[in-house]
């Protein structure tokens, strides 16, 4: 109801360890189809799909000093028989689609403006953090690197 009606801008404090891909990518359409009428305001911690969806919406946004980012590979888990072959269907389509994500990331990881240092980690498999300050730069960066 009050995306349809004449409500005031909808302020959303938003914390997340992260979640499910698709989760976040109709989240991110949600808000962007809507831009003007959210304000998201980030706090505490944003990990992993959590990092990502606050990065990919258009609408207003800030973030609280005391906030902590991480950044890391997507994940995901299939069923392998004896032969370490994916078992099921779903699971050949699973690593499929992980090879489209990675161009995704790829994409991603340019438009924040990663270092070389935390590019590295992200290559490693390792989480990357970050605080408040460098979490307002990628940011900014992501607005920039269209």
């Amino acid at each position: 109801d009050a995306l349809n009606g004449d409500a005031e801008k909808i302020t959303i404090y938003f914390s997340s360890n992260g979640g499910l891909n698709s989760v976040a990518e109709a989240a991110t359409d949600l808000v962007n189809n809507n831009k003007d009428r959210f304000e998201i305001i980030a706090y505490d911690y944003i990990g992993s799909n959590g990092f990502k969806f606050f990065m990919d919406i258009e609408c207003e946004k800030r973030v609280l000093t005391n906030i902590l980012a991480m950044h890391h590979q997507a994940r995901t888990s299939i069923d392998i028989d004896e032969f370490n072959k994916p078992y099921y269907q779903v699971d050949r389509a699973q690593i499929e689609r992980m090879k489209f994500e990675r161009k995704d990331m790829d994409e991603f990881n340019r438009r924040i403006g990663l270092t070389a240092s935390e590019l590295r980690k992200f290559n490693r498999n390792d989480d990357v953090y970050f605080h408040y300050d460098r979490l307002l730069e990628l940011i900014e960066n992501y607005k920039n690197n269209k």
